[in-house]
């Protein structure tokens, strides 16, 4: 499936796909909060890779966020985890900022 098919599955009020389910349930499960530093990474870049699907579900944005914002993020005890993140973040609230999805005073 490509990145324009997914966008289109998940706007306008259509179901999500398969995948946008997925994107969904992994930001409301708050999986990045579980202790190790890898499923921590691996959450943001799944949130990162998956950013589209913001563009169309804008609430689940303020989910998101503050996950890169806190602990489990750009305020890691690990460098290495913060350095990662941080570029992360960057990645996310520019393609955010690509289709308006997150206002500009909430970064």
């Amino acid at each position: 499936m490509n990145v324009g098919s997914f966008v289109a599955l998940i706007s306008g009020g259509l179901p999500l796909s398969k995948l946008g389910e997925m994107v969904q349930k992994l930001v409301k499960s708050n999986v990045s909060s579980f202790p190790h530093p890898a499923v921590q990474l691996q959450c943001f870049e799944c949130l990162v890779r998956y950013s589209n699907f913001f563009a169309a579900r804008s609430g689940c944005v303020s989910e998101a966020l503050p996950a890169f914002l806190g602990w489990r993020g750009v305020h890691h005890e690990k460098l290495g985890v913060r350095k990662r993140v941080n570029y992360l973040r960057y990645r996310f609230v520019r393609d955010l900022r690509a289709v308006a999805a997150v206002p500009l005073d909430y970064v």
